[in-house]
């Protein structure tokens, strides 16, 4: 299949014809020049939909990575025969991958408590796009997040302030200790494990108002909005409400007096 079959096949939008048309012109750069190279971090759908376009174009040595292990956002990185997956995973910044941790002084511990959302604001202010900036960690005065490499000078030298408190920057090649992603565990029960009724279950709504924010495109399992109140959702999946969190479904657990499923599940805080 031609690269223009590839990209009608595989991009639903001209952003997206954009975006993968690069990916395969630096899949083909690096298998011609036998090299490493990386592209700009992916969200988890267009992560997905790489993975099988770079395939259906013949490409197997590549693989996406976020810096960390489970990294929701991620770099698709094409290898060369002389390095392998565990020897870049040990090194991120061989793949141009950096820590960006930030911390407060000491005078300011007690009252810091950073988000996700503060400092995601505090660098898009700044003008740095968001394909440059991976996951982001947060908690009390600390904050990680992981950036290309081409954007960490910059930062260093503008990034003084997070919402109202000045903070001290500091570039490392690996994550350091790594602010934990904070959760809550819960279990419920279904009639069946379809998108509707599990969304309407975790997120504590009614089954018309699940169906709603479905129809609505609201509702993203694994990264891709999903319009279909039918779709099977399973272990592992991420399920995420416009406005609600997200939440990371865990095992089944049997079934309830009634016959209904059991299940658990992690809701990320």
């Amino acid at each position: 299949m031609d690269k223009a079959s590839l990209l009608a096949k595989f991009a639903a939008t001209r952003e997206e014809k954009l975006l993968f048309a690069h990916l395969l012109d630096l899949a083909e750069r690096a298998a011609t020049h036998n090299r490493l190279l990386s592209g700009d971090f992916l969200t988890e759908a267009e992560g997905n939909t790489a993975q099988s376009l770079l395939r259906a174009a013949g490409f197997s040595s590549f693989f996406l990575f976020g810096g960390f292990p489970d990294a929701e956002r991620t770099c698709p990185v094409f290898l060369p025969d002389y390095l392998t997956r565990k020897e870049v995973e040990a090194s991120p910044s061989l793949a141009g991958l950096l820590f960006l941790s930030l911390s407060v002084s000491k005078y300011d511990e007690a009252a810091a408590s950073f988000t996700h959302r503060d400092l995601l604001g505090a660098l898009m202010a700044l003008g740095v796009d968001r394909n440059r900036v991976g996951d982001i960690r947060a908690e009390g005065p600390l904050a990680v997040a992981v950036i290309r490499e081409s954007v960490a000078d910059y930062l260093t030298e503008n990034l003084k302030k997070v919402g109202r408190f000045p903070v001290t920057v500091e570039i490392r090649e690996d994550c350091g200790a790594l602010p934990e992603q904070r959760f809550e565990e819960g279990f419920g029960t279904v009639a069946s494990l379809r998108l509707d009724a599990v969304v309407a279950e975790v997120f504590r709504l009614s089954r018309s108002e699940a169906s709603e924010a479905i129809r609505r495109e609201l509702v993203a399992l694994s990264g891709l909005p999903l319009c279909r109140p039918d779709a099977p959702v399973k272990e592992g999946d991420r399920l995420s409400l416009r406005g609600k969190g997200k939440v990371v479904i865990g095992e089944t657990d049997g079934l309830s007096k009634k016959g209904r499923i059991r299940f658990k599940y992690k809701r990320l805080k």
